[in-house]
């Protein structure tokens, strides 16, 4: 029987996506093995995929508030600049088309703000104390 350190390096390894003929060679493990390890431990392999996408989803939300701040101050200097121009001159036409394809970039990466209701809220709290107390009771 292999230890549990191989099996949990099994689990990480098949939440990445490796095929058991990978893991079979990395781990040295028989694939038959694998292949059984993988009914018995699904759960727990579904539970690494699912923390795995819920830390890119984090990156990627991080990324996109850092782009949006970017876009942001781009677009106040354009718009700094505008106000310094007269318009008078050719070239502002390019800026004021700059500044306007800024502002939507910016307006299309904003989130709305999502409110609930006080009957909402206490609706969320109803369910997640009753998910709680059944839970409890397994």
């Amino acid at each position: 029987m292999k230890d549990e350190e191989t099996r949990r390096r099994f689990m990480e390894l098949r939440a990445q996506g490796l095929s058991f003929t990978n893991i079979s060679k990395e781990l040295g493990v028989a694939k038959q093995t694998l292949i059984n390890w993988n009914r018995e431990y699904e759960d727990e392999i579904d539970n690494l995929k699912s923390e795995r996408a819920e830390e890119l989803l984090q990156e990627f939300k991080l990324c996109k508030e850092k782009r949006l701040e970017e876009f942001g101050k781009r677009l106040k200097m354009i718009g700094e600049e505008l106000d310094k121009r007269n318009y008078s001159d050719i070239p502002t036409c390019k800026l004021l088309e700059l500044y306007l394809r800024m502002q939507s970039v910016v307006e299309n990466n904003i989130d709305s703000p999502k409110f609930k209701s006080e009957v909402e809220i206490k609706q969320g709290k109803s369910t997640r104390a009753l998910l709680d107390s059944l839970s409890g009771s397994f």
